[in-house]
């Protein structure tokens, strides 16, 4: 049986992003620099994934990879 590789997950909550104290602008930008590296084929902007946990707990978790 081979082992599974670990996996780590960076989280960044509500307050995690509060605390970078982004403006609008920069904002904007970020976004739109990823979508045209997009449109230049420099990267690919995959489909979320959802993770549902165990059937007792209620909701999901949506995985931008």
């Amino acid at each position: 049986m081979t082992a599974a590789p670990e996996l780590y997950l960076d989280y960044l909550n509500g307050r995690d992003i509060a605390a970078l104290s982004l403006t609008d602008d920069e904002i904007l930008a970020a976004v739109e620099g990823g979508l045209l590296a997009q449109g230049h084929g420099e990267t690919v902007i995959e489909p979320r994934v959802h993770l549902t946990p165990d059937p007792s707990f209620r909701g999901h978790f949506n995985v931008l990879r």
